[in-house]
């Protein structure tokens, strides 16, 4: 039974093909071209914002690995997709292991373009909960709920 699907993979997608190719361009501006710089200031701003493209493209290298596409609820467990780097993963997990967070509403106010709604999907065992985008795709609740319960109960019925 499908709990989850997510159109919108793509999008990190995109975001991911940008964030690469800019971060990329911008580092290799600071530390590989020959522009010339007018100060001495100037180049260690130019350092600097290269070396910040840095931690955002290993930031983006991990992000996907944490963005659900899919959930489906099967008689092995709860198997749950992600992106990865450059394409899915798809793994089996113990509904009794799992643990959705409340709804959240990220909105950038200072321009209102984004408005992003999503779950923390935390799993038993793993640091960092997983993300369930909601914004474009809904949820079913109370039947991840449901099957959290029945996995929890003693003899899982």
């Amino acid at each position: 039974m499908d709990i989850f699907s997510n159109p919108r993979g793509w999008r990190v997608r995109i975001a991911q093909a940008a964030i690469y190719f800019f971060g990329a361009m911008i580092f290799w501006l600071a530390f590989f071209s020959n522009g010339r710089v007018e100060s001495f200031g100037e180049q260690i701003f130019v350092w600097v914002i290269g070396a910040l493209c840095v931690p955002v493209i290993l930031f983006m290298a991990a992000y996907p690995y944490f963005y659900v596409i899919r959930m489906r609820l099967l008689r092995e467990g709860l198997e749950i997709t992600t992106l990865t780097l450059l394409s899915q993963r798809t793994f089996l997990v113990d509904p009794a292991r799992v643990q959705l967070g409340r709804e959240r509403h990220d909105l950038f106010v200072w321009r209102s373009i984004v408005s992003n709604f999503w779950h923390g999907l935390w799993i038993e065992g793993r640091a960092l909960p997983l993300i369930v985008d909601v914004t474009a795709a809904s949820l079913n609740a109370r039947e991840l709920e449901r099957a959290v319960r029945q996995a929890q109960s003693p003899r899982g019925t």
